[in-house]
């Protein structure tokens, strides 16, 4: 999905401390991702790969040295806020974001600077943007999947990264997956992302996948019917509980997330949307 991130775009990647990010901007390095800065405050003027990366004590430093078009933020040890804000500032049109527990006060504000300022943010909470073989951008593990025409728009990676390995699996490839993180409050929806896809030329179909009570409960299917010319797909696990009543919560509640899955599974049924909950029957709509 060319429009959202390729090997020429120019990364930076804030949130360096730990062996883990290390990790998995050494994976981005390995596929040929351009990864030109990283940034730890207090630590600029530093080199980190065996001194293939220079080290950056802001973002705005390391955007006016590199001219860099996307960030990527792992956590660190700051305000869990701090380095959104910063990339938001700094107007960096494509931002991936992985921190968690952003206060919701903070994404308020970051959502609304973030759509002043014609931005695209994906997460918080987010793996990131993942094409089999070609595109790593955040934590997707490299070679879960096999390239193909699925595109995967995602809120949970646990979910997201099971699916891509089972399709694996079947033989079946997908072609991007793009995880918008599971946070109360993301900085993108499935709104936005199903158009990106719909546009996208290696894309033939789009599948949704969510958890109870996640944003497809809010899903635009109008803008579906409307607009969308490839078929789309529902996964939705768990689902089948809330039916039955076999989640632990109370009665009220229970029979409030009852009624808002009968309505979700309405409204993608009108939309024509095949919703499942199980797997295995995702190979039969897929292959």
């Amino acid at each position: 999905m060319s429009m959202l991130i390729t090997k020429e775009s120019r990364i930076i990647v804030r949130g360096i401390q730990s062996e883990v990010s290390l990790y998995h901007m050494q994976k981005m390095v390995e596929i040929g991702m351009s990864v030109v800065a990283g940034i730890l405050p207090g630590k600029g003027g530093d080199w980190i790969l065996e001194g293939r990366i220079p080290v950056f004590d802001s973002i705005q430093a390391a955007v006016d040295t590199t001219g860099a078009d996307v960030a990527i933020l792992f956590d660190d040890d700051s305000e869990s806020s701090d380095g959104l804000s910063e990339a938001v500032f700094c107007e960096i049109p494509l931002i991936i974001c992985s921190i968690r527990d952003i206060p919701i006060q903070d994404m308020l504000k970051i959502k609304r600077a973030v759509k002043e300022r014609g931005l695209l943010l994906i997460g918080p909470d987010s793996p990131g943007i993942y094409s089999p073989e070609r595109i790593i951008a955040g934590f997707t593990p490299e070679k879960i999947g096999i390239r193909g025409n699925i595109g995967i728009i995602s809120s949970s990676a646990a979910l997201g990264f099971e699916i891509i390995s089972y399709l694996r699996l079947n033989k079946i490839g997908i072609s991007t997956f793009i995880g918008i993180g599971e946070g109360p409050i993301c900085g993108s929806d499935f709104d936005q992302i199903i158009p990106l896809f719909d546009a996208d030329v290696e894309s033939k179909k789009i599948l949704l996948i969510d958890t109870p009570f996640g944003p497809i409960e809010n899903l635009n299917v109008n803008q579906i019917i409307q607009s969308v010319t490839k078929p789309v797909y529902a996964y939705y696990p768990g689902s089948e509980l809330i039916e039955s009543g076999m989640i632990n919560l109370p009665e009220f509640v229970k029979q409030k997330r009852a009624e808002n899955f009968l309505s979700v599974r309405k409204n993608l049924v009108d939309a024509g949307i095949p919703l499942v909950t199980n797997p295995e029957k995702l190979i039969a709509l897929l292959s």
